[in-house]
């Protein structure tokens, strides 16, 4: 990665910027939405709470942490369908004849 050297924070702050058209802008704009994806899930329910036992805490924990695995495996999936869901020719299946 390069050193750049700026005599002003504004000089460095005008870097910062895409000229527009530049292919690297979709790849910033994924990333941005990446990070608020990440931000709007919650590993755990909000506030605070209270258990007669070690148990049944650790039970609780449980229960949170398959969930958000369940929750992750479907947007997984999704994301997998949504990525090979083109529109475009079927792959062809083994043993089909492709013409060779």
């Amino acid at each position: 990665m390069p050193v750049r050297k700026f005599r002003t924070h504004e000089e460095a702050q005008r870097d910062l910027w895409l000229p527009p058209g530049d292919p690297r802008i979709l790849k910033a704009m994924a990333f941005v939405l990446g990070l608020g994806s990440l931000a709007r899930w919650k590993p755990f329910p909000r506030g605070v709470h209270r258990y007669r036992s070690i148990e049944e805490a650790n039970a609780a924990r449980e229960a949170w942490a398959d969930e958000n695995i369940r929750r992750l495996q479907a947007e997984r999936r999704t994301a997998a369908t949504e990525v090979h869901d083109v529109g475009g020719p079927a792959a062809p299946e083994p043993g089909d004849d492709v013409g060779d």
